[in-house]
């Protein structure tokens, strides 16, 4: 699935725009429209979901902890 990019339109008159995103413009001010989609909710994954999903062996807590110390015992 590509990702969508920001569509961005420039000079556009406030008047062009639905009423709720001018309040406080004036008419005949000229703005710059930035429309991006949102991510979707229901593809993001939550980061402990993600732990242990790379092929490295480290898929527990204990087993990255004992990683993490080993390296640095190889600077003693």
């Amino acid at each position: 699935m590509t990702e969508l990019k920001p569509i961005v339109t420039e000079h556009v008159l406030a008047a062009e725009l639905p009423e709720h995103l001018r309040p406080g413009l004036d008419a005949t001010t000229r703005v710059r429209v930035t429309v991006e989609p949102e991510p979707d909710p229901k593809k993001l994954r939550p980061i402990m979901e993600l732990f242990g999903a790379a092929k490295t062996g480290l898929d527990t807590t204990q087993k990255v902890v004992d990683h993490v110390r080993a390296l640095r015992d190889e600077w003693d």
